[in-house]
């Protein structure tokens, strides 16, 4: 399993007990700037349908 996808599938896992808060590490966003946005703007829309 390639690094990069086993950095997405760790915060999925734990995502999916629906945590009441999520405190990410350094590594989670310690990316070049396009895997820090896509990252990021994948927990916003988490965020948005969680509360709709």
């Amino acid at each position: 399993m390639k690094n990069e996808t086993r950095t997405s599938v760790a915060p999925a896992a734990v995502l999916a007990l629906k945590p009441p808060v999520l405190i990410p590490d350094e590594v989670m966003f310690q990316r070049d700037k396009a895997g820090r946005r896509k990252k990021a703007a994948a927990l916003e829309r988490l965020k948005r349908s969680e509360n709709s």
